[in-house]
């Protein structure tokens, strides 16, 4: 009886499990992980223009979980390029930031703030914050156009005793100035030069000398429109401002005007002439405008 039990037994269990009757344990499968919110980044709004050469405050807030005294980085990016770390700072124990960073370049600079993640939170980033920076190009360094007289370049000229890099001198006289042109197109706001005698031709000088400088503006399609002719006598230096807003070319005419007792040849001084732009670089001279003797050149 005990052996037919058993015998019962083992094919109620070879049959229970072939039809489905016992079904074994099967663990559960495990949940997705979770994926971390990001820290919420701000940045402040900037100034709508700066000038390059200052320092500007960027300041915001890293909000969420360990923000208190970690680390974030600036990201810069000027037009048509790439991110790039501009610098590093630490939050405060409020998660608060400050940081001051140099503008360089002229034109469009964009910034914005990444807090990198942490066991609780992935990398965070601030909305992007865009400024014009305008920045002081000098002429030497940029596209040229000159007629009259051959310039001589980019030269170190004291005047005064005051030495005022980057000048242009000539042999110009009154009756046939030098005109040097740079073409602005739109990108620039002031025109600035200097003007007086060299120290040099301190000798030559016989009394009653002067040196003419006038600053103009124009658009491809208008004459140009002169500003007021400034005269600088020996002994003095005199500073010519320009408007050149909106203007696609900026004029500098220069010439030196001599008397019968001047001892030698007197050359007319452009002193350290440059211009406040929003670019880093001014374009290149259209060929169309190289007419009438006028030459393309880059002064330095």
């Amino acid at each position: 009886m005990r052996t037919k039990m058993v015998a019962a037994l083992a094919v109620a269990v070879t049959l229970g499990l072939a039809g489905g009757g016992f079904t074994p344990a099967v663990s559960a499968p495990e949940a997705p992980a979770r994926k971390a919110k990001p820290y919420v980044v701000t940045l402040k709004a900037l100034p709508a223009q700066a000038d390059a050469g200052r320092r500007l405050t960027l300041a915001g807030k890293v909000s969420g979980p360990e923000n208190a005294r970690k680390p974030v980085l600036v990201q810069r990016r000027y037009a048509g390029g790439a991110w790039a770390v501009a610098a590093r700072t630490t939050t405060t124990k409020r998660g608060t930031f400050s940081v001051k960073v140099p503008l360089v370049k002229g034109g469009t600079t964009s910034f914005r703030v990444l807090k990198p993640r942490s066991a609780k939170r992935a990398q965070g980033v601030s909305r992007a914050r865009s400024l014009t920076v305008y920045k002081w190009l000098d002429i030497v360094d940029q596209p040229t156009v000159v007629q009259g007289a051959v310039a001589l370049l980019d030269n170190d000229v004291t005047m005064n005793g005051r030495r005022y890099p980057g000048s242009v001198v000539a042999p110009g006289f009154s009756d046939n100035p030098v005109l040097l042109a740079v073409f602005t197109m739109g990108l620039c706001t002031t025109l600035e030069a200097q003007s007086g005698f060299a120290d040099a031709d301190k000798p030559l000088l016989g009394g009653g000398e002067t040196q003419q400088l006038t600053l103009s503006q124009t658009t491809a399609s208008q004459p140009p429109t002169p500003g007021p002719l400034l005269t600088t006598p020996a002994g003095t230096v005199q500073r010519a401002v320009r408007d050149v807003t909106g203007a696609q070319i900026a004029i500098m005419s220069f010439a030196v005007e001599k008397t019968e007792a001047t001892k030698g040849d007197l050359l007319a001084i452009l002193g350290s002439p440059r211009v406040r732009c929003r670019a880093d670089a001014l374009p290149s001279v259209p060929v169309a405008f190289l007419q009438g003797g006028a030459r393309a050149v880059t002064l330095r």
